[in-house]
C-alpha cells in the first residue's frame, strides 16, 4: 500500500500559508518552578493544594481571568484580542506563562512586566516563591508531581524508557515534572522558511545553552553539571529521531518524510488524549490502516479513516528537538534555554533570537559550519562544563551575537539587551556559575538568590 504522506504534506504547509505573514513576531513561554516559602519546607516543590490556591487567587483578584481549576489554568483576552494563559506544566509545581506574540523586544518587555508580577503576588499570598531556575532545586522528578491535566496523566501510560539506573527520577516521562525553560516561538514566513529557522536554532543550540545553562543545583546539592535540565532531555535520545539537535531538512517534504517515520505516542479524540499501544510510526499507521490505543486502561482501535489534522499537532508536540515546527501557530519553537533568574536575561536571549531571525543568511551559514553530530557533542560538553566545555563554542557564541546584533540593527530593534550576553562571554561564565557560589552559603540563601526578578532596567 503506498504511503499517504502527500496528504500529510498538503495539510501541514497549508496551515502556514493560510495566514500569510509579512513580518516576524515572537511568542515567549516562561516556565517558573514554584517552591514552598513555609518554614520546614522552604525550597521544596509546592503541593497540589497550594497550586490550586495560586490559580484561584489570580482569578479572584482579577475577574477578567477565566479559571479552569481542574486543568490548573487561568486565561484572559487582552484588549487587542490576544490571549494570555497561565497553566501548569507537566508537573503542577511548574507554572507556565504563555504570552501572546510580541511585535518586537520592547513589546515583549511590556508583556513580561505586566504578567510576571501577577504570578509572584499570587504565589507569595499562598506561601510560595516563584523561581527563575531551570529545575526544581530540591525535589526530584516523581509521579506524585504529575499535573492534573489530561495530557500529563496520559503520559504515564506510554511505555517508560529509563536510563541504565532504572530509577524513577530518570524516567523520561517524569523529567518534565521538575524542569523549567524559556521557549521562543518565531514566526515562520512559510514552510520553507520554517526549515531555515529549524536549521539555525537547532544548529546554534550549543551557543544558546552556553548563554543560558541555569540548573546545576538538583536534589539540594551540586549535580556537577552546568545544566542538569539538559541531562533530563538526553533521556529522549532513547526514542528514535525525537530529541537533541534535529537533522537538517533542505525542504518541507524532507521534514514530512522524517515526521511520519517517528513513532506515534499520543493522539487526541473528543478533547481527550489516547496513548498508542504500539511503536508504530505515522507511515505504519497509514499503511496498516489502524493503530491500537489505550485511554486510561481502556483499549481501543483508531482507523486511518479517522485520521485528523490535529493528530499532526499532537505528534509534533511529542518531538523534543532543540527547535521544532509548531503547526498550530505557524511558528518554529526554540526550546534549548533553561529558565533564567531575571526578566533582563530573558529579554537578552529574546534579542538574540530576533536578531538571528532577522539576519537569516549569516545565521544559517554559522549554524551549518559544523555537522549535526558535532553540534550535539558541543551541547553535551557545555551541559557538563559550561563555558569551559568548548573553546570553539565560546568563539562561535561571540560570532552568533555579532550576527544577531546586525539583524537587530537592520530592523531598528534595541541592541542594548545583548550586552548582558557579551559580558558573560568575556567572563567565560554561565548563569549556573554564579548561583553555585551562593549555594555555599546554604540552601536558604540559594532559594532567595534564584527567586525570579521581574525588574527590567
Amino acid at each position: 500500500m503506498p504511503t499517504k504522506n502527500t496528504e500529510l504534506s498538503k495539510w501541514h504547509p497549508g496551515r502556514f500559508e493560510a495566514n500569510p505573514r509579512e513580518s516576524r513576531k515572537l511568542g515567549i513561554e516562561l516556565e517558573f518552578p514554584l517552591v514552598s516559602a513555609k518554614s520546614g519546607s522552604v525550597g521544596e516543590a509546592i503541593d497540589l493544594k497550594t497550586a490550586r490556591e495560586i490559580y484561584g487567587s489570580i482569578a479572584m483578584d482579577d475577574k477578567s481571568w477565566g479559571l479552569n481549576l481542574k486543568e490548573l489554568e487561568v486565561s484572559k483576552i487582552c484588549n487587542d484580542g490576544q490571549k494570555v494563559t497561565l497553566n501548569s506544566e507537566a508537573g503542577f509545581s511548574t507554572l507556565e506563562l504563555s504570552l501572546p506574540p510580541a511585535q518586537g523586544i520592547d513589546d515583549a518587555r511590556t508583556l513580561i512586566a505586566t504578567y510576571a508580577p501577577v504570578i509572584i503576588h499570587a504565589a507569595e499570598s499562598a506561601g510560595a516563591y516563584v523561581l527563575g531556575y531551570g529545575i526544581q532545586p530540591i525535589t526530584p522528578p516523581n509521579a506524585g508531581l504529575i499535573s492534573t491535566k489530561d495530557r500529563s496523566r496520559s503520559m504515564l501510560h506510554i511505555e517508560p524508557i529509563f536510563d541504565e539506573t532504572r530509577q524513577e527520577e530518570h524516567d523520561w516521562r517524569l523529567s518534565g515534572t521538575v524542569s523549567s525553560s524559556v521557549q521562543f516561538h518565531i514566526t515562520a514566513l512559510g514552510p520553507e522558511d520554517a526549515m531555515r529557522l529549524m536549521t539555525v536554532f537547532n544548529g546554534l543550540s550549543p551557543e544558546f545553552l552556553l548563554l543560558s545553562a541555569n540548573s546545576r543545583v538538583a536534589k539540594g546539592k551540586d549535580s556537577g553539571r552546568s545544566d542538569t535540565r539538559s541531562r533530563f532531555y538526553q533521556l529522549y535520545d532513547r526514542i528514535p529521531l525525537v530529541a537533541g539537535v534535529a537533522p537538517r531538512f533542505s525542504n518541507f517534504n524532507e521534514y514530512i518524510e522524517a515526521l511520519i517515520d517517528i513513532p506515534v505516542h499520543l493522539l487526541s479524540r473528543s478533547g481527550k488524549y489516547v496513548v498508542s499501544r504500539e511503536r508504530k510510526s505515522f507511515r505504519d499507521f497509514m499503511n496498516s490502516g489502524t493503530i491500537r490505543t489505550i485511554r486510561h486502561e481502556n483499549p481501543d482501535v483508531i482507523r486511518i479513516e479517522e485520521f485528523q489534522k490535529e493528530d499532526v499537532d499532537v505528534h509534533e508536540s511529542m518531538i523534543r528537538w532543540e527547535a521544532r515546527v509548531k503547526g498550530t501557530t505557524g511558528t518554529v519553537e526554540f526550546r534549548t534555554c533553561s529558565m533564567q533568574q531575571s526578566a533582563q536575561h530573558i529579554l537578552a536571549l529574546a534579542s538574540a533570537v530576533v536578531g538571528l531571525a532577522s539576519n537569516l543568511d549569516e545565521a544559517e551559514a554559522l549554524a551549518t559550519s559544523r555537522s549535526v553530530e558535532d553540534a550535539q557533542k558541543a551541547k553535551e560538553l557545555i551541559s557538563l562544563f559550561g563555558a569551559h566545555g568548548s573553546k570553539e563554542a565560546l568563539n562561535s557564541t561571540k560570532r552568533m551575537l555579532d550576527i544577531a546584533k546586525e539583524g537587530l540593527e537592520k530592523t531598528g530593534e534595541n541592541t542594548n539587551y545583548l550586552e548582558l550576553l557579551y559580558r558573560a562571554i568575556r567572563r567565560k561564565e554561565v548563569p549556573s556559575d554564579r548561583s553555585l557560589k551562593v549555594l555555599n552559603e546554604g540552601m536558604g540563601q540559594f532559594i532567595q538568590y534564584v527567586r525570579f526578578d521581574p525588574n527590567i532596567s
